[in-house]
């Protein structure tokens, strides 16, 4: 009995490796044939057409016996883009029988574009950029501005006539290009108001003559409290 046992076990074991051999074979063949089918198609085209190679380095001869190695510039075969590697080198996989338009780009320079064909006779050609043979970029002077400091203006809105005076509310701020709205008892608030900039503030509300204010705030004054006094229209 345990004779039995022993054989059907070797008998089990020996399938599962079999079978297992079975999975690994089909599995290659399955990623070869996707590997052949890992083509590009051209529009017009209805096979896979053939595929081709563009490589080449980037760099600065200096006009020298040297050559200086452009790391991670930008290569664009308008259809693909790349980058190039720690020696300057880029690579594109492209199909056959068509024109590409090859550009490298360097901060500092014009970009610099070369045009190649790739056919079934020549499917791998080499194209190198030198950037001492393009322009460089002209670099605008950046002035150093000083930086923005913002302050803030606030206060009441009254109308006045003769000796008696009241709060008015939702009266309309104008300056500039904004509109600012005082609350129900005739307060406002105004911020975001540059420091050393002069600003004409007007205040305006139905039946009230427009009352104009012209504030300036300084970095020893850079919150005031300005009140509006606005005459009743008869």
């Amino acid at each position: 009995m345990s004779h039995i046992i022993i054989t059907w076990g070797r008998l089990m074991k020996f399938k599962f490796k079999f079978v297992l051999m079975l999975l690994i074979v089909v599995l290659i063949l399955l990623s070869s044939n996707f590997q052949a089918k890992n083509t590009m198609k051209i529009e017009d085209e209805v096979e896979p057409t053939c595929i081709g190679k563009i490589d080449g380095r980037v760099g600065n001869s200096k006009g020298l016996y040297y050559w200086e190695p452009y790391i991670f510039s930008k290569v664009d075969a308008e259809v693909k883009e790349t980058r190039t590697g720690l020696l300057g080198i880029y690579r594109f996989f492209l199909p056959v029988n068509r024109y590409y338009n090859i550009t490298a780009n360097k901060t500092g320079f014009k970009p610099m574009t070369k045009r190649v064909y790739l056919s079934k006779d020549y499917p791998t050609i080499e194209v190198n950029f030198d950037f001492f043979e393009s322009e460089p970029v002209e670099k605008k002077e950046v002035k150093n501005s000083k930086p923005t400091f913002y302050g803030m203006i606030l206060g009441r809105i009254s109308g006045v006539f003769e000796h008696a005076s009241w709060f008015v509310g939702f009266t309309k701020l104008e300056f500039e290009n904004r509109t600012k709205t005082s609350g129900f008892f005739g307060f406002y608030i105004i911020g975001f108001l540059e420091i050393d900039k002069i600003y004409s503030i007007t205040a305006i509300k139905e039946g009230y003559s427009n009352e104009t204010k012209v504030v300036k705030l300084t970095t020893k004054k850079p919150m005031q409290w300005i009140n509006f006094y606005m005459s009743v229209n008869y």
